[in-house]
């Protein structure tokens, strides 16, 4: 039974007609990363998009670019000064309290403490008078 089954399958292959059928090799490739290591960047090997702004060929990524690579002005962000972080160090030490206690007074991280007597933190006004009012102290400029 199998046998004759397997025979009339063959007729049936052999008689139809494959010629509607797409033959053609598939070569499925994968895509090169785009993305920038840490040793093209040292080295500038990478391009820019360039883009098209109306009827004009100008590229603005290497504007931009131009722009960053001839930038003289420094952008450094304020610190707290360093007589200010000793004053509040020496009134803490005065006062006999730990900087987890000056924390939880103030209801702030103890980092910030930490921060602000190492001379790490960005000064905050509201941070700085809380510190005055637990320490009972007024820091001079």
């Amino acid at each position: 039974m199998w046998y004759i089954l397997k025979n009339i399958m063959l007729v049936i292959i052999n008689n139809m007609s494959f010629d509607h059928q797409d033959w053609d090799n598939v070569v499925f490739t994968k895509k090169q990363s785009t993305t920038l290591t840490t040793k093209d960047i040292r080295n500038s090997n990478y391009n820019t998009k360039d883009r098209v702004i109306g009827n004009a060929n100008r590229t603005t990524s290497g504007q931009k670019l131009h722009k960053i690579h001839n930038e003289t002005e420094s952008f450094e962000v304020k610190k707290i000064s360093l007589s200010l972080s000793l004053q509040i160090q020496q009134a803490r030490l005065q006062n006999r309290i730990t900087q987890k206690d000056l924390a939880n007074k103030i209801n702030v991280s103890y980092k910030i403490i930490n921060d602000y007597e190492s001379g790490k933190a960005i000064p905050d006004n509201n941070i700085k008078m809380k510190i005055q009012k637990a320490l009972g102290v007024i820091f001079k400029r």
